[in-house]
């Protein structure tokens, strides 16, 4: 058997072939389907500081957990914060004095927005922020 190189049309015409078959064959039963690379959801597993004083001024949370990314933000009390992402395991968001300015407790989530693909993303469980009197 002989093989023989293929040109840049050849090229062309195999790639589009992929394009419009592959797709296809993933919503057929049974038929051949890609792996997935969908984006993990964020896991939040520590905050700091943990607690603050009310009336306290803004301030930098540090979470940690797994699964971040650079659109992943942070929320508190379903706020959106600036945030910075230092990493997959580390982000830093700026909490305002409003946000603690009433002693309670507050909720702090991450989100990660899922990729324009649609696969993926998530919230992550919720961890509190007390707020002392």
């Amino acid at each position: 058997m002989r093989i023989r190189n293929l040109d840049g049309l050849q090229w062309t015409m195999l790639a589009a072939i992929a394009i419009v078959i592959l797709p296809w064959t993933a919503c057929v039963p049974g038929a051949f389907q890609l792996p997935s690379f969908c984006l993990p959801g964020p896991t939040l597993t520590t905050i700091s500081p943990a607690q603050v004083k009310a009336g306290s001024p803004e301030f930098a949370l540090q979470v940690t957990g797994k699964d971040f990314h650079s659109a992943s933000y942070l929320t508190i009390n379903g706020q959106q914060r600036t945030t910075m992402i230092g990493g997959e395991h580390e982000l830093s968001a700026l909490i305002e004095a409003s946000d603690v300015a009433q002693p309670g407790i507050a909720k702090i989530v991450v989100v990660t927005p899922p990729p324009k693909d649609g696969c993926g993303g998530g919230i992550s469980k919720e961890l509190t922020l007390t707020i002392t009197p």
